[in-house]
């Protein structure tokens, strides 16, 4: 049964890093999008999300 968890441990915490960095992602990206139609005045990305 050890060997499994050994296997298993990295697997899982590289699996909620990785879901984590790209959580993170997602919202950075949305954020700058958001401020870059802000900045611009285009607010078709928003009044889409918003409908």
């Amino acid at each position: 049964n050890a060997p499994k968890e050994a296997i298993a441990k990295p697997i899982i915490f590289f699996l909620l890093n990785f879901s984590l960095k790209t959580t993170r992602a997602i919202i950075v990206i949305s954020m700058g999008l958001i401020k870059q139609s802000e900045n611009t005045g285009i607010d078709g990305p928003i009044k889409l999300i918003a409908e």
